[in-house]
């Protein structure tokens, strides 16, 4: 079986609190307890290349965590709040890739 190697720490830069949705609240709006997520990279939509790079609608940037070089990575729902550089995002998106069976990385789109 082909392998895909893990992204390397040098293009994972970044580092985020993860506040995911509270799905046993009463009402929306409501956030969990932030999880921190070490070693993922954050690009502005500016800076991404519109030819080969599409975001959803809205979206104002993607963040890539990698299954094995982001300490704390989990798929991180839609509908989660990000802290990121002092920055609130929101994820609109989250896509999963597995070219080779488990999981390589998650795109996560922001707005």
């Amino acid at each position: 079986m082909p392998y895909l190697a893990p992204i390397p720490l040098d293009l994972l830069p970044d580092s985020m609190a993860v506040h995911q949705p509270d799905t046993t609240a009463n009402y929306g709006g409501k956030f969990l307890d932030p999880v921190t997520v070490t070693h993922v990279r954050y690009e502005r939509a500016e800076t991404l290349n519109a030819d080969t790079i599409k975001l959803a609608g809205g979206a104002s940037g993607r963040i890539w965590v990698d299954a094995a070089n982001s300490s704390g990575a989990f798929r991180i729902p839609v509908g989660s709040k990000i802290v990121l550089d002092g920055e609130t995002l929101h994820v609109v998106s989250c896509a999963e890739y597995r070219p080779y069976g488990p999981v390589h990385h998650w795109e996560l789109d922001v707005k």
